[in-house]
């Protein structure tokens, strides 16, 4: 009786086993979740494995990446050399803009990255002082450990020579995925957020940077002045991620990064 019970325990360990191989952890940016939804999608319909995906931001991917906790990590920013390291990968998967959004009754359509930068470091706060009417400007801003929000202030400058945002003591709205970004400049007349052009939708107003409307075509021509890359982040040898990412820098997968948004990588 024991040894079948012994044996019953074996074919068990082995089925999970089994299962666990044919499964793939993926977590880290919400930027790059939406378009990571579909990829998965499209995957799974051909191949025998399930993949699981979390969106926790681009910090909380790379870590995971590292430890092993996910199979991928997805970040929307650069990795800093501290991240990086001899064991890991580190593919690029698309090129995305980040777009400065307000709300639809908001009659200001075009700011400058100085604008910006007066805005979220405090120095003017109403938007009368860009053509609108008076109104107090509402501040929307992305988590730590963003991604989103690591890009969006590197390009406007407004952390301090010791890597202190500015933004944090102009008593931001603070959120922690592009759909609450979405949610508050919605609702609130006066604000004015940030997120991937991928996610932007008819509920709020996406405006020009510069003078040059947020497009597929002006990124290419690098007249957008807010691009990034969009990164994922894996431990080597490991064949069922190198074939997954493998599938995302195909034609097919590339395509789905198209029709998201995003531009291919060549």
């Amino acid at each position: 009786m024991k040894k079948i019970l012994s044996l019953v325990l074996i074919l068990l360990v082995c089925t999970s086993c089994k299962e666990s191989s044919n499964q793939l952890e993926v977590s880290g940016s919400t930027s790059i979740a939406p378009v990571m939804e579909k990829l998965i999608a499209s995957y799974e319909k051909d191949n025998n494995v399930k993949i699981n995906l979390t969106a926790d931001g681009s910090s909380a991917g790379i870590t995971a990446a590292t430890d092993g906790v996910s199979d991928i990590g997805m970040s929307s920013r650069s990795l800093t050399k501290d991240e990086l390291k001899d064991d890991l990968n580190v593919n690029i998967i698309g090129i995305d803009a980040i777009v400065v959004v307000v709300n639809k009754n908001n009659g200001v359509d075009n700011l400058t990255i100085d604008d910006l930068h007066d805005i979220y470091s405090g120095k003017k706060t109403n938007w009368k002082d860009f053509g609108g009417i008076n109104r107090p400007i509402v501040l929307v801003s992305r988590e730590n450990g963003s991604g989103t929000r690591d890009a969006f202030e590197e390009n406007i400058k407004v952390k301090t020579d010791q890597g202190i945002s500015l933004v944090d003591s102009n008593n931001p709205v603070i959120v922690n995925s592009t759909g609450a970004v979405i949610e508050n400049v919605a609702q609130k007349e006066g604000a004015i957020g940030y997120m991937s052009l991928g996610s932007v939708d008819d509920e709020i107003k996406a405006i020009k940077l510069n003078g040059v409307e947020p497009s597929e075509q002006s990124i290419i021509d690098k007249k957008y002045p807010i691009t990034r890359d969009f990164y994922l982040v894996s431990k080597k040898d490991n064949k069922k991620v190198d074939e997954f990412i493998s599938f995302i820098l195909s034609k097919k997968g590339q395509q789905i990064m198209e029709n998201e948004g995003f531009i291919k990588v060549k």
